[in-house]
């Protein structure tokens, strides 16, 4: 792409900083097209965040009723899960889901048929709500840590963008990471329930002990 297509397309002043120039050539070269351009300028008022978010979402792109077919589930089975996992409602023609989350909700089907509907339901909303956290938690740590470091030096969009595409990238190390934590918590778990369990005496029944730790000795005082 050139210059003259950039200015074309409403993306390009010849009278800014040659910076964003350098900008709009960077995001041609990832393979990002002037309508994504023209979009993300509309959208967000900005194209830092554009090659991050086109990495984010790369790939094949289905809408609801792709993914029932996919995965053999009705419409309506899927959006039950897809509400439960703690994502939006989605319309019909909206392609949002990758071919990942097909997997996912055949893998919810088959705990529903071991745990039961109500159990797992309750499961997958503890296990949307936390990733929601963990995906927060993602963006508030480059948020505060690198795009506000990179803006109080004055750096150029290019830096910013950049920086936002490699944080994307960084994110594929974030499942292998969860899954060892996950299995190293689910044994302490295990082991704490046990113990918990000792006596046997009720299925649903363990015995537990709250303690309280006085930090400020308020304990002498009452």
């Amino acid at each position: 792409m050139t210059a003259a297509e950039f200015r074309a397309a409403g993306l390009y002043d010849p009278a800014a900083p040659p910076a964003r120039l350098e900008l709009l050539e960077w995001l041609a070269a990832q393979g990002v097209t002037l309508a994504d351009m023209r979009e993300a300028q509309l959208r967000w008022g900005a194209l830092s965040g554009l090659a991050g978010d086109l990495a984010l979402r790369a790939g094949e792109r289905l809408t609801l009723a792709e993914v029932a077919a996919r995965s053999g589930m009705s419409p309506e089975r899927i959006e039950g899960f897809n509400l439960a996992a703690a994502f939006p409602p989605v319309g019909p023609e909206e392609r949002v889901f990758d071919p990942g989350t097909v997997a996912m909700f055949a893998s919810f089907a088959a705990a529903e048929q071991f745990f039961g509907q109500g159990p797992l339901l309750h499961f997958i909303r503890v296990l949307g709500s936390s990733v929601a956290r963990i995906a927060e938690a993602a963006v508030s740590l480059f948020l505060a840590n690198v795009e506000a470091a990179i803006v109080e030096r004055g750096a150029s969009e290019l830096a910013l963008a950049q920086a936002n595409l490699r944080a994307v990238q960084l994110l594929d190390t974030i499942p292998n990471a969860v899954r060892a934590m996950f299995r190293a918590q689910v044994e302490i778990a295990i082991r704490r329930f046990r113990a918990a369990r000792a006596e046997r005496a009720m299925q649903d029944t363990v015995r537990l002990t709250v303690g309280f730790v006085d930090l400020v000795g308020y304990t002498r005082l009452s």
